[in-house]
């Protein structure tokens, strides 16, 4: 990515900037740097309007896209613990210790100037139940479940994205007529108005980094996707996974993931 750093901020409605030195760079969440002796970077964000939520963006050394996992806790009078499977994060005041991948990592707050400008990349994050938009640098979050109206969508995309081009599916889509609102790569499916899925592929550049909350995306290789997704049994579509109602088709030369949907899709098998 050329930068050693490109958290997003979280889902939460912070300003979503940094505790740095800098006064002007203020922010209501809590964000630790975590240690690691083979410089990659780790933050962990405690999340001021999630409450029990917290991140952690982990920024491999080799070069690969950020990995971000959504840890669940509490904050409590004598510190916080937030864990999700075995990645624990916990300590009290501006120390903490996080524990990846069975290796201990010492945590401190505030993190570095020098992360600011990276922390504050847009994002799309897609799931298997719609889609979540990330603007540190407007401090907005803000998340489209399945159901949400064409407008809403519509809205909340535009000025990120630009205005997407609306068509229509065939008549004979397996899951019905559906309505796509193209925004370059990106295409959000409705359903008589709700959003009922999306789908990405290689296409036009998009401001703003797309991938499944673990920093999966168009372009990595398969082996990148999360560990929930598994072989789609005698897809007739050829090198195919799924999970938790997302699909990624590989390419057949290099397992590269070429395209992802979520939802609804028109799909013929």
């Amino acid at each position: 990515m050329g930068k050693s750093f490109a958290a997003a901020t979280s889902a939460g409605l912070g300003v979503a900037a940094l505790l740095a030195a800098t006064p002007a760079q203020a922010s209501f969440n809590d964000q630790y740097q975590c240690a690691r002796n083979d410089g990659a970077s780790m933050i962990v964000e405690i999340q001021s309007a999630r409450a029990g939520v917290a991140l952690l963006y982990f920024d491999p050394a080799d070069g690969a896209d950020t990995i971000i996992i959504e840890l669940t806790g509490e904050i409590v009078e004598d510190g916080f613990r937030f864990a999700n499977g075995g990645t624990v994060f916990e300590g009290s005041g501006l120390e903490g210790t996080l524990d990846y991948q069975r290796a201990s990592f010492e945590c401190t707050m505030p993190i570095p100037n020098e992360f600011y400008e990276a922390a504050m990349e847009s994002r799309v994050l897609l799931d298997g139940h719609g889609l979540t938009i990330l603007r540190p640098d407007h401090g907005i979050s803000q998340r489209l479940p399945f159901g949400s109206s064409d407008t809403q969508a519509d809205a909340a995309l535009t000025d990120l994205l630009g205005t997407p081009t609306v068509s229509n599916s065939l008549a004979e889509c397996p899951v019905g007529p559906l309505e796509f609102h193209d925004f370059g790569a990106l295409s959000l499916h409705f359903d008589e108005g709700a959003l009922v899925g999306w789908s990405i592929n290689e296409g036009a550049f998009l401001p703003a980094r797309i991938t499944l909350p673990n920093g999966a995306h168009i372009g990595l290789s398969g082996e990148q996707l999360p560990d929930w997704m598994g072989d789609f049994p005698d897809s007739t579509l050829g090198i195919e996974r799924y999970g938790d109602h997302v699909h990624a088709m590989l390419s057949e030369d290099d397992a590269a993931i070429t395209t992802m949907w979520g939802g609804a899709a028109c799909i013929f098998r």
